[in-house]
C-alpha cells in the first residue's frame, strides 16, 4: 500500500464523517446567502448603501474597504475558532480507531513504514480540513471581492494560518491518540492546551500579572511554559492581522508554535513506531 493509497483511505474515512460533509453544506450555504441576499452600493469609492434580505445596514456613507476588511476578519475569526473546534472533534478518533485489533494489523501487513502510516493519516486529514477552509475562504472572497471591487489578498493568506495552528493542534491529537487509544482522552487534552493552558500562559506572563510571583525561578518557569505550548490565542489575534492588513509586530507565536508541532509529531512517529502490536 502506497502513501497516497493510506492518504485517500484517511480521506474517505474522514467524509464518512457526517461533520465534514455538514461543514461544506453550511460553507457553501453562507456564500450563497451573501451572493443572492448581500446588495452593496459604492459611492465614488465609498459604501454608499448595504443591505442583505431587503434590509438597510445603515444610510450613512462610510469607508468601504474599511467594511470589507472588517466582515472578512470576523469571517476569518470565526473560521479560526469555530472551524478548528469542529475539525479536531470530527478528527479525534482517526488514530485512536487506526489502532483497532484488524485495523492496525491490516496496516502494518501492507508495504508502508509505520512512519509512512502516521504521515499518510496526518496529511489525508489536513487535505480534506484545507479543502473546507480554503473553500469558505475563497469562496467568501470571490463574493465579497467581485461585488466591491476590494481583492483583499490578506484573507486568502489567514486560510494558511488557520490550517497551520489546525495542524499544530492535530499532532496533539495524534501522539495522545497513538499513546492512550483514546478518543475522548485525546479530545479534552487537545482542548485543554488550545482553549485553557495557551490563554492562561498568555495571561500568566503579562508583566502585570507576572510580577506577584515574587521568586525568579517562578517566573522563568512560566516564561519558558509559554515558549514551549502552541498559541492558539495570539494566532487568532494574528489571522485578524494579516486580514486587516495591519503590521504584525512578531511572527513569534506562528514559528514557535511550529516548533512544538513538529517535536510532537515526532514524538508521535517514534511512539508508534515502537509500540508493540
Amino acid at each position: 500500500m502506497k502513501l497516497t493509497a493510506v492518504i485517500t483511505d484517511t480521506i474517505r474515512e474522514s467524509l464518512a464523517k457526517k461533520l465534514f460533509l455538514g461543514f461544506t453544506a453550511l460553507s457553501l450555504l453562507t456564500i450563497l446567502i451573501f451572493i443572492f441576499a448581500l446588495k452593496i452600493d459604492v459611492v465614488e469609492g465609498a459604501l454608499g448603501l448595504a443591505t442583505i434580505f431587503g434590509q438597510s445596514a445603515g444610510d450613512t456613507p462610510f469607508d468601504l474597504e474599511k467594511f470589507i476588511f472588517t466582515a472578512e476578519a470576523a469571517i476569518a475569526s470565526l473560521l479560526f475558532a469555530g472551524g478548528i473546534f469542529i475539525s479536531l472533534f470530527a478528527t479525534a478518533s482517526l488514530f485512536p480507531s487506526m489502532q483497532e485489533k484488524g485495523t492496525i494489523d491490516l496496516l502494518l501487513s501492507k508495504p508502508i513504514s509505520r512512519t509512512g502510516i502516521i504521515v499518510a493519516k496526518f496529511l489525508g486529514n489536513l487535505a480534506i480540513v484545507t479543502f473546507n477552509v480554503f473553500f469558505l475562504i475563497f469562496g467568501m472572497w470571490l463574493v465579497l471581492s467581485s461585488k466591491t471591487g476590494i481583492w483583499n489578498i490578506g484573507f486568502l493568506v489567514s486560510g494558511l494560518t488557520i490550517i497551520v495552528s489546525y495542524a499544530v493542534l492535530l499532532t496533539i491529537l495524534a501522539f495522545v491518540g497513538i499513546l492512550a487509544q483514546s478518543t475522548g482522552l485525546s479530545i479534552m487534552i487537545t482542548f485543554l492546551v488550545a482553549y485553557a493552558i495557551s490563554p492562561l500562559l498568555l495571561l500568566l506572563q503579562q508583566p502585570r500579572v507576572l510580577r506577584f510571583f515574587t521568586h525568579q525561578s517562578s517566573r522563568v518557569f512560566i516564561k519558558v511554559l509559554y515558549y514551549i505550548f502552541p498559541k492558539t490565542t495570539e494566532l487568532g489575534n494574528l489571522t485578524r492581522l494579516v486580514v486587516e492588513g495591519k503590521e504584525v509586530t512578531s511572527w513569534m507565536p506562528l514559528w514557535s508554535s511550529l516548533l512544538f508541532g513538529a517535536v510532537v509529531f515526532g514524538a508521535t512517529i517514534y511512539l508508534f513506531y515502537r509500540k508493540d502490536y
